[in-house]
């Protein structure tokens, strides 16, 4: 119901898609998603979409500001790691070793995050 721009998309070694980009949506298609909601303003998304165009998994990934995904990259194992920018104090974090700083709500600030390859769960998050 708003704009959706796909900043990266990445074929897997299995020829399937995955797409990471920006939703300004409330209703942005999702699929066993980790994040069911829209956060705020807008989100970051990742969606994994099969060689014979079947959706497998598509979330938001956002806190409760403006968030946006920008790159994407597959590890060996077939985890994602995405990365883009983040103004929101609450950005979805899943690491407890390295400390938030505080959000720039201007420039915001720089998110890493690496999601399991079947779109189970965030393993890593700043």
């Amino acid at each position: 119901n708003a704009n959706d721009v796909a900043e990266e998309i990445v074929v897997d070694q299995g020829d399937n898609l995955i797409v990471v980009g920006t939703s300004l949506s409330s209703d942005f298609p999702l699929l066993n998603p980790i994040q069911p909601a829209s956060g705020g303003s807008s989100d970051a998304f990742i969606s994994k979409i099969s060689a014979d165009n079947q959706l497998m998994f598509s979330t938001y990934l956002g806190g409760s500001n403006s968030d946006s995904g920008l790159e994407l990259a597959l590890d060996p194992n077939g985890d994602f790691f995405l990365t883009g920018y983040s103004n929101s104090s609450d950005f979805p974090v899943a690491s407890t070793s390295i400390p938030q700083p505080p959000t720039n709500p201007i420039n915001g600030n720089a998110y890493a995050t690496k999601i399991s390859g079947d779109g189970s769960g965030i393993l890593f998050s700043t």
